[in-house]
């Protein structure tokens, strides 16, 4: 894209057109022209001919020839399918059903040659795929082995649902759950909080899921990290994720160990978010603690 993209800059100085001047003339945003000449997006491959006849060149001399003819090719229903390379190349300039059909016939003809596509082969031509298409991609290089951080690329373009099923099948499977960080923003908050709860019972502590505590549902950490406590864990070990659990919640827990005999000196990390009230002794001194609210109280004073 940034070769084109160079391209039309270059050819519309010459024809000595503004980018505004060029925007006109084809009736579109001056920041289309921008992202056209800085390769972020690319015109419409209905739109070259009337850009090329503006810039005073043919689509050959717009495109470059080499990539004229991989146009050609990937508008015609006829011709040898595109290499993974030639389609990442000229998707951009594609509608999305002829860039659908072409990615079709590429990865028949990938397939029928023994292979499959490789994540790595998907990294440029996601943003252009069908959701579903690239879900199925994806789910299938898993299974073959992928780690959980060669995903990141692809995750931005991926249907949530599909992310966290991929993400936690690769887990199931043996992948580093701590590369999930990279991948919670755009997986559904049950799929995260299903992970996070995938860890902790494969032996890991609350430090671990620190990283996507912030995209699960408050419930579902409540819920896990209570869980925790009563296996056994300590409540010192729920500072990691204090800031993002429910108030209230880590109120309940705090209680709930105390009146179960536990160390009043394992709560001091989480008491700063604990908002309702809660009374703590330490030796002859009671504290009551809650945000705006700590102070104390000696010996038996109420």
């Amino acid at each position: 894209m940034s070769k084109i993209g160079r391209n039309i800059a270059r050819l519309r100085k010459e024809a000595g057109l503004t980018q505004m001047g060029l925007a006109d003339a084809m009736g579109i945003s001056f920041q289309a022209v921008s992202n056209w000449e800085r390769g972020q997006t690319m015109p419409d491959i209905s739109k070259l001919p009337e850009l090329a006849s503006i810039l005073g060149v043919t689509v050959d001399g717009l495109l470059g020839a080499d990539e004229a003819k991989v146009v050609e090719r990937a508008v015609s229903e006829t011709d040898e399918p595109l290499t993974v390379q030639e389609l990442a190349d000229v998707a951009p300039l594609l509608p999305p059903a002829e860039a659908k059909r072409n990615f079709e016939r590429t990865k028949e003809e990938t397939e029928s040659s023994g292979r499959r596509l490789r994540l790595s082969d998907l990294v440029e031509l996601a943003p252009f795929l069908d959701e579903d298409d690239l879900g199925e991609l994806v789910m299938e290089a898993v299974e073959g082995g992928c780690e959980l951080s060669e995903l990141a690329s692809v995750a931005p373009f991926m249907d949530e649902d599909d992310m966290g099923r991929a993400a936690n099948r690769a887990i199931e499977l043996g992948a580093d759950p701590t590369d999930l960080a990279s991948l919670a923003p755009f997986m559904d908050e049950d799929d995260v909080g299903e992970a996070a709860r995938a860890m902790l019972d494969a032996g890991g502590v609350p430090g671990d899921i620190a990283a996507i505590a912030p995209f699960m549902d408050s419930d579902d950490l409540g819920d896990i990290a209570r869980e925790y406590i009563e296996r056994g864990g300590s409540p010192s070990e729920l500072a990691a994720i204090a800031p993002f659990l429910d108030s209230d919640d880590l109120g309940d827990i705090a209680r709930d160990y105390i009146r179960n005999g536990g160390e009043t000196s394992e709560l001091i990390g989480v008491l700063p978010f604990i908002r309702r009230g809660i009374n703590i002794s330490f030796g002859r001194t009671n504290f009551h603690f809650g945000l705006g609210k700590n102070r104390k109280k000696r010996g038996g004073e109420d």
